[in-house]
């Protein structure tokens, strides 16, 4: 991924770029008989046999026209790994968590994507982290992302939902 970054870096040079990213699944369930699990993984419900991934494609603010990727995470879920349920994931730390793809796709665009004018990172609502908004402070990257939770707004009596509610 170094030497793609590398080059949609330059690509990047004084653009408003948009870093968009969510996850993904390869699944290989249907070819498991070719397939060694050792070479995959288990995905999903545990059961299927493929990859994750978590790409950040870059794209052009203005023309839309993709510049390349700033970061490409890829993983599997070990077979016997207990369910959220059993490890208490609510009480893990962040770094513990499969959502800590967002801050370390966040970090790594930061640090590839180093030429453009203003980076906006785009996420879905499994985005929705007080730890990726809180990543952002530094300024280096505006995010977008669809709301998850219903937050308390700075300045503001209302919630995030209750603010929008009374605006529509």
């Amino acid at each position: 991924i170094s030497e793609i970054s590398a080059k949609s870096n330059i690509l990047c040079k004084d653009k408003h770029v948009l870093c968009l990213t969510d996850t993904t699944e390869y699944n290989y369930n249907s070819l498991q008989h070719k397939l060694k699990e050792y070479e995959l993984g288990r995905i999903s419900n545990n059961k299927s046999l493929g990859i994750f991934a978590h790409p950040v494609l870059i794209v052009d603010a203005e023309d839309l026209m993709p510049l390349g990727f700033a970061d490409i995470n890829l993983w599997t879920r070990d077979p016997n790994l207990p369910t959220k349920h059993v490890r208490k994931i609510d009480q893990q730390p962040i770094k513990k968590k499969e959502s800590y793809k967002w801050i370390t796709s966040l970090k790594n665009t930061n640090k590839t994507i180093t030429t453009a004018k203003t980076k906006t990172l785009i996420a879905d609502r499994e985005g929705d982290l007080y730890h990726l908004f809180n990543e952002s402070l530094g300024g280096k990257t505006e995010i977008i992302s669809r709301a998850r939770h219903d937050r308390r707004l700075l300045d503001e009596e209302d919630s995030l939902y209750q603010y929008l509610e009374k605006k529509s």
